[in-house]
Parts: structure tokens; sequence; C-alpha cells
């Protein structure tokens, strides 16, 4: 693989990250819990390679421990921002020989060191070397700081040659509402890549428009394959428009430690690459983090729409995918509550939900009793279908995990 080198701003930050690099994971990504607050950049396996400031700075904190951010070194810069270097492998002399003393003297790895006297560095010396500190694979992490300890993209900083646009994989539609309706489906749909047309490089399309009755919110698979980097990465900002408003804003320039707990209003994550985690536009809670510019808690539509989501990343490359979106009052299903009395029937079976939140099956005259989680075969020829719980108790319907809705009419028994 051909690695391309970073192209680094007037600041000459290039001296303060490994040779031929590539970033490996971006500011804002998914944590378990809290968020990414630097980025990652690639050691290409190695440990121990020096890196040199290209400022004057000072030492501001010195922090050692077997987990985390392992052994990170904090500098302050000309302009009192923080610059936070983790996962080293030791800190230049006599700094390395000092901590070591510190630890000695405590009886214990963990050391975390505000210096009293100033240790200062000059532009280009050696200040740390690389590791694999807190972590299992070699890597370097680097943050930026304001002064009051507020994390800020390091691509502000750090200007890395990227041309290609975010690549927009997947779509979802969310209920917002115990009656919302998609696409006949009452957990929402989700649109892989086989529905979304690429009508260029940078242009998606959701092939057929979605029916939707009721609030519904929008999620996203999207990641920015930069330049020389072989690893999906999070996109730095998304809009979100439906007919033409903006719904929706998200970006990732700053972050505060005391927010991290929204990561999970920000993003579903349900496995994989955090990279990959499914990225909400719609307002999730009661409260979003300040990444998150404006919000909508859910979405309505009155006949028609198109919803329009334009994907960024820091270097202004782009994608679009426009969802054309239908109203569609729900008539092929009815939500079965334990208090109604419904009756369906076909050429199989008749069904009646009875006070005692079951279902009956009636079938070639016969009377079958099955509850809440049971399987029941109502044709031979066709798959096991079960009786689901959804989101609110005591609200039932019948269905297989991937297809839920089965009836294609339950109406109120006269």
């Amino acid at each position: 693989m051909n690695f391309t080198l970073l192209c680094i701003i007037s600041l000459g930050w290039g001296s303060l990250l490994p040779k031929a690099t590539y970033v490996t994971n971006k500011f804002g990504t998914y944590r378990p819990g809290r968020f990414h607050t630097g980025i990652d950049f690639s050691t290409h396996g190695r440990i121990g390679i020096p890196l040199r400031t290209p400022f004057k700075s000072r030492v501001w904190r010195v922090f050692t421990s077997y987990y985390g951010y392992g052994k990170a070194l904090y500098m302050k810069t000309p302009s009192d921002n923080i610059v936070v270097l983790a996962h080293l492998s030791k800190f230049s002399q006599p700094l390395e020989d000092y901590i070591y003393s510190l630890q000695i003297s405590k009886k214990s790895y963990f050391v975390n060191y505000f210096p009293s006297t100033p240790v200062l560095f000059n532009r280009g010396d050696v200040v740390v070397y690389t590791g694999k500190s807190g972590v299992g694979s070699p890597h370097l992490h680097l943050e930026v700081r304001t002064n009051d300890n507020r994390p800020i993209n390091p691509l502000f900083f750090i200007k890395i040659k990227d041309t290609r646009p975010p690549e927009i994989t997947a779509l979802r539609i969310i209920p917002r509402s115990k009656t919302t309706v998609v696409d006949s489906s009452l957990w929402g749909r989700e649109y892989s890549s086989q529905n979304l047309k690429h009508l260029s490089k940078r242009k998606y399309i959701v092939q057929q428009a979605i029916n939707v009755s009721g609030p519904f919110g929008v999620e996203i698979k999207a990641v920015d394959y930069m330049n020389g980097s072989p690893y999906p990465l999070l996109p730095y900002k998304i809009l979100t428009y439906l007919d033409k408003n903006l719904v929706y804003q998200i970006q990732f320039d700053t972050l505060d430690f005391t927010e991290n707990w929204l990561s999970p209003i920000v993003f579903a994550y349900e496995g994989g690459s955090y990279s990959k985690a499914w990225i909400r536009l719609y307002r999730y809670g009661s409260k979003v983090p300040r990444m998150v510019k404006s919000s909508n808690k859910y979405f309505t539509i009155k006949d028609s729409d198109t919803l329009s989501i334009l994907v960024y990343d820091f270097a202004g490359n782009y994608s679009s995918l426009k969802v054309p979106l239908k109203s569609d009052t729900p008539g092929n299903f009815q939500i079965l509550n334990p208090s109604d009395a419904l009756d369906y029937k076909d050429s199989l079976f008749s069904l009646r939900l009875n006070p005692y939140h079951c279902v009956v099956i009636l079938h070639h005259d016969d009377g079958f009793i099955f509850k809440k989680g049971e399987f029941l075969d109502y044709d031979v020829s066709f798959d096991s279908m079960k009786i689901i719980e959804i989101k609110e108790p005591g609200l039932y319907h019948i269905g297989s995990d991937d297809t839920p809705l089965l009836f294609k009419k339950l109406s109120p028994a006269g």
C-alpha cells in the first residue's frame, strides 16, 4: 500500500507525528460511555519513534498508567492550548528519569505530575517516543485542548491531504411513536447499500419512495476513507434537510468531558468497528452534546417530502443522499392491545386476543392458546411465527424478527 504523507500547515506540526503516517481514528468517534477526544496516527507497528515539538513549549502535566492513555505528556503551546501525546514508550531525558524516580519513591507506577517549576522544550527538541502503553497495539494518540481543558478537533491545526468524499452505506428510518409505520413495519426499516443507488461519486438516492405514517427519526451509516488510510473513519459534519428546511446538524468541532455520557445519544452502536456505528440524525434524548448544532426530536410529513442528507469530511469533500418520503395511512395492520377483542380470519385460521393477554388460534375448528413468546405454526409451508412484545408493555403483534407484520388486515370484532 502507498501511504500518503501528511501535508502540515505553517505551524509545522509534522515533526510531532511519525513519518509517512496515516489516520486510524478520528475526533468524536464513538466509544462506550464516551467520545474519542483526539486523532490516532499509525506508527506502522513500531515502538520508540522520536517525536519533536514544532514550537517552544512547556510541560503542563505528565501521566503514567497501565490503562487508558498509558504514558502521556501534556504540553502547553505558545497560544496556551494543551497538546496531549499518549500511549508513549518513554519521555525524553531528563524527564523520563525524573518520572521514574517519582515511581520509585511512591512505589507505584501511577504518576500524575504537574511541574511546580517550568520544564521547557525548544522547537525541534525530542519530547517523547511512540509506544503502545495503556492499549494493545502501537500507535500515537494526539489531542489538542483549550487552556480550560476542552478538547477541540486537531484537524484545525493539522491539515491532512484528503480528496476522497465520505461514503454513505446505510439508512434507517426509526419510529418515534407506538403507532408509526415505516413501509408496513412497526419496527422501522433499514436500507442497505442495495437500496441506495449510487448516481455518481458523491450522490446517492433511495430508489423507491419510503412510506411513513407518524413521527419518525433518521439514522445513517457513513464513513470517510482519507487518502492513504485503509481505516473507515468518522465524517466531520452532517446536515439533514426535510423539504429544504434544516432539521438536524452535527459537527465535530469540539467536545466537553462533562458530556461524554451522551455518546449513546449521538450514536447507536451495535457491534463491529466504532467508526461504523449508526449516527442518529434526530434528538434521541432530552439533552444533546455541543457538537449537535440543530436538532428535532422527530420528523413528520404531510403528503410527500424529500429528505436530503449531506455528509462532509474536514477537507470539504461531501456526499449527498436523497430520500423520497410518502405519507401513508396504515391500513394493513392494527396493534393488538390486551384490552381489545380482535378477530382475524382467512382460509388457514382465525385469531383472537383474549383478556388474559394470550392469542387464541382457531384452526380447523380446534382451539389453541399461545402465550407471548411462544411459537405457532400456522401452515407447514411457512416459517414459524412468534408473538412479539414491542417497545411498550402490553402491545403485541404477530410476526418473525425479520418480518414482524404477518396479517393483511386486523379488524375489531363486531
